[in-house]
């Protein structure tokens, strides 16, 4: 075990071998952001835009209803 420790670490504490893993972190973290931006950012922009949509039409169905309820309740409809 402490040859591999030794190996991993060769300076013989936790953060000397970060040094060599820096590059693969900041990758690592720049493909992150990449893949955000170009795939996941534009869907939850499209979610949003349904999700309006979708308010919308529940907004015009309810005043639709409402304006039937009232007819109904005046005696307009015929049935």
């Amino acid at each position: 075990m402490g040859e591999l420790l030794a190996h991993l670490w060769p300076g013989g504490t936790w953060w000397s071998g970060f040094d060599a893993l820096w590059p693969n972190i900041a990758a690592s973290v720049l493909i992150g952001v990449v893949v955000y931006v170009w795939k996941i950012r534009p869907h939850l922009r499209r979610t949003k835009a349904h999700r309006e949509f979708v308010v919308a039409q529940l907004a015009e169905l309810h005043t639709k209803h409402d304006a039937l309820y009232e007819q109904l309740d005046r005696g307009d409809v015929d049935g």
